[in-house]
C-alpha cells in the first residue's frame, strides 16, 4: 500500500506538532510471523516502509517491531511499536495516510498510544 508516514516520536519522546518531519512516502507492509529462539516463542507483527515502487527494497525508515494499529479512521491510522535506532530500542508511533493525503490532514495531534 503506497502511503505517507509521519513519525510521531524521536528516540521514544513524543514530538510536538511543530517538530514533526515528513511525510516519508513508501510502501507499507505489515507482517505477522512466529518468533522462535532459545528464549521465547511468540507471534510478532512488524511494520516496514520500503522505497517507492519496490516492496522488496530495504526499509527507508527503521521498521517497527511489535507493531499494533491503535487508531483507524478517515484521516489515516496510527501504528505503534518499537524501533531500533543506533543500537537502542525506543517506542515509536507512525501516523499513516494514503499517499497524497498529507496536506489534507496536516494536524496529527492525537494520542499515539
Amino acid at each position: 500500500m503506497l502511503v505517507d508516514v509521519i513519525q510521531l516520536r524521536r528516540r521514544g519522546v513524543k514530538l510536538p506538532q511543530s517538530e514533526l518531519d515528513g511525510p516519508t512516502r513508501g510502501h507499507l507492509r505489515m507482517t505477522r510471523w512466529q518468533l522462535h529462539n532459545s528464549q521465547e516463542h511468540r507471534m510478532v507483527t512488524t511494520a516496514t516502509l520500503t522505497a517507492f515502487g519496490e516492496i522488496s527494497n530495504p526499509p527507508i525508515i527503521p521498521p517497527l517491531s511489535d507493531a499494533t494499529v491503535t487508531r483507524l479512521d478517515a484521516r489515516g491510522m496510527v501504528i505503534v511499536g518499537e524501533q531500533s535506532v543506533g543500537g537502542q530500542t525506543y517506542r515509536q508511533a507512525w501516523f499513516v495516510m494514503l499517499a497524497g493525503q498529507a496536506r489534507q490532514h496536516a494536524d496529527v495531534s492525537t494520542p499515539t498510544d
